[in-house]
């Protein structure tokens, strides 16, 4: 896509809030990990770390190995 697509896109109030949206949630996801593992530390070890990890990531995974079991 080139660079003046993108700024005629941010011209719009609704794609700017969509876009910015976008960022803070990312942002807010990324600062619950880092603070779920620092709680999960202070609580349990490495082990207990990555097992709060997986059980995270399981309802992400197991829609898309459902779909390539298929």
């Amino acid at each position: 896509m080139r660079a003046s697509a993108v700024r005629n896109a941010l011209r719009e109030r609704n794609v700017r809030f969509l876009v910015a949206s976008g960022a803070v949630t990312a942002l807010g996801n990324g600062m619950a990990q880092v603070a779920l593992a620092f709680a999960v530390l202070r609580i349990g070890g490495a082990a207990d770390l990555g097992l709060t990890f997986l059980a995270r990531e399981i309802p992400m995974a197991a829609p898309a190995m459902a779909v390539h079991a298929t």
